[in-house]
């Protein structure tokens, strides 16, 4: 019973201070002192299991669970789920050392808190020093029970199956269930399509499901489906095999302009010396007009909450998709007015990708970054490598309308390096499901606020004082919304181009038979105050729209406009 001793000596040094009680502090600070408790006994028990070792290691855990579970960190909780989770992320690290040291009644003292408060073991289920200890004891077993059976309530992959040129008519009918189910239980935005009868829409469809002859045509139904939803982050994807068949695109940019489709980018000589020039009109493709064929064979088939969001998808990224091995014939209306046709691929060997991230020092020493994502680190790295010169810099200029998202923590840790205060993003929620309650008749849905890092203070060693604005629009989407929320917040500078996409939020991915996936967005995103911002978009605080002739002549308004701003800022 050495660790329940360890358990009541630290309890009783607590009591009588000898262990410091911990100051006011921000939940962010406790997540990471006991992290860093955790990984100080985890980097012991790497570098040694003899005896001494895991002594010292578990004495550095009680010490995590009764600092996280002291009054003042536990008074954090209801604001931090995550910091609320350590305190069994460190019970299960204690179940898992006390089985290196096989000692059992410690092992099962600490299991014991898991079925008190019904939490789940996850990775303590299958640790081999904990089953070789305590496969034989009845606790073990009901904890081990009990969680596969709820586990397989959430299994997001049970009905995933290989690709197949078309689907069993049960497949049909399980993938159509599943985008039902996981949508109605988890979705959080059915309050912006009061219209949508979701229990109808999935009867309606089942004889679509039915009707499709081959795989294409069934995730194609099923993207019609994800588009009813009307949210940028919930959506169908087809299978690797058939893939190819949807998202072909010839390398060029197209957008809707003053009621005109206007090539925007050619990223590709060969479209160039086919006769295709930036700024050309384009008038129909495959003989349709070109706002037919969009509304009829493109929007139909996009996930968006929010007109600019929808045009965006509709006129730049997917109009001119479809299968690889198909061409397309376009009718185009040149700047001069002359009119000419032209069949192009869908496919270039010699397509040229656009440089991301660029960063460069503009007139009267602006500096200027384009942060074009937020999906891996590249961004965050180039404005730190560039951050010599940026502090430095009369002003700031920092460009997100290419920004489609990613991780949220990339572009907080940018703004870090604006301001001493702590980075304040959006609020954030999810629904919580009482099934209690619906059996007394409630049918009202009830939210779960979730705390993290959306007041938090990413110190960064140096700061820019300067004035910044930052470019936004309908591109700019998702994590990089969550950047341009945050920025506001700090009020910073200004916001300048046009409202964003309007879509954030967690997805809940799941498989579907026949190689396909899907995803819902399962987290509501606001403003700190709990405005919604998603379906609607981050307005600027200046607007600025391009004209086609801006495009025609080279001219970027926007970046002008945020030029203008600086400069009689200083």
């Amino acid at each position: 019973m050495r660790a329940l001793t360890l358990f009541i000596l630290i309890l009783t040094s607590l009591s009588a201070g000898l262990v410091k009680s911990e100051p006011s502090v921000e939940s962010s600070k406790a997540y990471e002192k006991a992290q860093a408790m955790r990984t100080s006994a985890g980097n012991i028990i790497e570098s040694s299991k003899d005896k001494e070792a895991l002594q010292k290691a578990e004495t550095i855990l009680l010490k995590a669970l009764l600092y996280v579970r002291s009054d003042k960190i536990r008074s954090l909780y209801a604001n931090d789920i995550y910091l609320a989770a350590r305190q069994w992320d460190i019970l299960r690290d204690l179940v898992e050392v006390n089985a290196l040291q096989k000692d059992r009644a410690g092992a099962l003292l600490y299991l014991s808190e898991f079925q008190r408060h019904q939490q789940a073991l996850y990775r303590v289920a299958t640790n081999a020093a904990v089953v070789n200890l305590l496969k034989n004891e009845r606790l073990f077993r009901q904890l081990v029970g009990s969680e596969k059976a709820w586990s397989r309530i959430f299994e997001v992959n049970t009905f995933s199956s290989p690709f197949q040129d078309n689907l069993t008519n049960a497949e049909k009918i399980a993938g159509l269930s599943l985008f039902w189910s996981e949508a109605k239980y988890n979705f959080v935005y059915f309050d912006q399509i009061p219209d949508l009868n979701w229990d109808e829409t999935y009867k309606k469809f089942i004889p679509k499901v039915l009707a499709t002859e081959n795989s294409r045509e069934y995730f194609r139904v099923l993207m019609r489906l994800a588009a009813l939803l009307q949210d940028g982050h919930s959506n169908v994807y087809p299978p690797s095999e058939i893939i190819d068949q949807y998202f072909a695109a010839p390398p060029l940019r197209t957008r809707l302009m003053d009621d005109k489709v206007i090539i925007t980018a050619i990223y590709s000589k060969s479209l160039k010396s086919a006769g295709l020039k930036v700024g050309d009109e384009l008038l129909k493709i495959n003989d349709v007009s070109v706002h037919k064929y969009a509304n009829d064979f493109v929007r139909p088939f996009q996930s968006s909450s929010t007109k600019q969001d929808k045009d965006l998808r509709t006129y730049s990224y997917s109009l001119l998709r479809g299968d690889k091995d198909q061409t397309i014939k376009l009718k185009i209306k040149t700047e001069s007015g002359k009119r000419h046709e032209l069949l192009i691929k869908r496919i270039y060997t010699d397509r040229i990708s656009p440089i991301r991230h660029v960063f460069k020092i503009l007139k009267n020493n602006i500096a200027y970054i384009s942060l074009d994502g937020f999906g891996d680190e590249q961004s965050l790295n180039k404005f730190i490598k560039s951050f010599p010169q940026i502090r430095k810099a009369s002003g700031l200029i920092i460009d997100v309308r290419k920004n489609g998202g990613g991780s949220s923590g990339y572009g907080m840790a940018v703004l870090g390096y604006l301001t001493h205060d702590p980075v304040i993003g959006s609020s954030q929620r999810t629904r919580e499901y009482l099934g209690t309650l619906r059996a007394w008749g409630e049918r009202r849905v009830s939210w779960k606020v979730l705390g993290g890092d959306n007041a938090k203070r990413w110190i960064q060693p140096e700061i820019f004082e300067g004035p910044v604005s930052v470019l936004i629009g309908a591109g700019t989407f998702s994590a990089g919304e969550d950047f341009a929320v945050a920025f506001e917040m700090l009020k910073r500078g200004t916001l300048i181009g046009q409202t964003t996409g309007g879509s954030t939020g967690q997805p809940l991915f799941f498989e579907l038979p026949g190689g396909g996936s899907a995803r819902v967005t399962s987290k509501r995103d606001g403003y700190p105050n709990g405005e919604d911002w998603v379906g609607v978009g981050i307005k600027p605080n200046i607007e600025v729209k391009p004209t086609v002739q801006d495009i025609r002549q080279g001219v970027d308004p926007v970046l002008n406009k945020a030029i203008e701003v600086l400069l009689k800022s200083q």
